[in-house]
């Protein structure tokens, strides 16, 4: 069974640049780990990668991720976004998942009555013919999938809430965007949820973290 990490890059170079560091970070700790690259052109920075992932109709846009979950192209693959940096080894996020759905993900699992996800129940109650498991809190820059047919549905649903997606007064993300569409389509696919993690940083946090830190010191 194949398995290994999986970037996306389209558009603009600066997307390339970032992915290839993301690609030097991963190989100099693990260099054995398969990395591929889903891109929308041929370029100097692709060669480098394990496996490439040519989009015959790329988006350049975050339909490009949520074509993630039929294109990644290892049997288990854990996606990263182009701007993450690896500093030290990885492995154990396999055994994060292990058990897990199909398309799993880093987040909060809410009750049905909350306010604090990307959606409320009484925004899509009765604009979605679907049960709603529960109410997503998703991290966008990490998920594992397993392409087979829960992940086909799911990017078939995934269509769905983009076409109505301005139904679901999704909350932050006015505009379409992956993160709610796929918060959305995990609640509804009862996909698992892992519990944040301590070494995870995501970068918007970092920042946070650092005004209150310079404004107290």
């Amino acid at each position: 069974m194949s398995s290994g990490i999986v970037t996306i890059a389209t558009g603009s170079d600066r997307y390339y640049i970032m992915a290839k560091n993301l690609l030097h970070s991963i190989k100099v700790i693990s260099p054995s780990t398969n990395v591929a690259i889903i891109t929308d052109k041929y370029n100097p920075y692709i060669y480098e990668y394990d496996d490439v992932v040519m989009l015959s109709s790329p988006n350049n846009s975050y339909l490009d991720k949520i074509d993630l979950l039929i294109k990644c192209p290892y049997d288990e693959n854990i996606f990263l976004d182009a701007d993450s940096l690896v500093y030290k080894n990885i492995d154990y996020l396999w055994a994060l998942f292990e058990g897990g759905s199909d398309f799993s993900y880093l987040g909060e699992k809410l009750a049905l009555d909350s306010s604090e996800g990307f959606f409320e129940l009484h925004n899509v109650d009765g604009e979605i013919e679907y049960p709603i498991h529960y109410i997503s809190r998703l991290l966008g820059g990490l998920y594992y999938i397993r392409p087979g047919e829960y992940c086909s549905r799911m990017w078939e649903l995934c269509m769905k809430i983009k076409r109505d997606y301005y139904k679901y007064n999704f909350k932050i993300f006015k505009e379409p965007a992956d993160e709610p569409i796929l918060a959305l389509a995990a609640s509804i696919m009862d996909s698992t949820v892992v519990e944040k993690i301590n070494d995870i940083c995501f970068l918007p946090v970092t920042q946070r973290f650092m005004r209150i830190f310079l404004r107290v010191n």
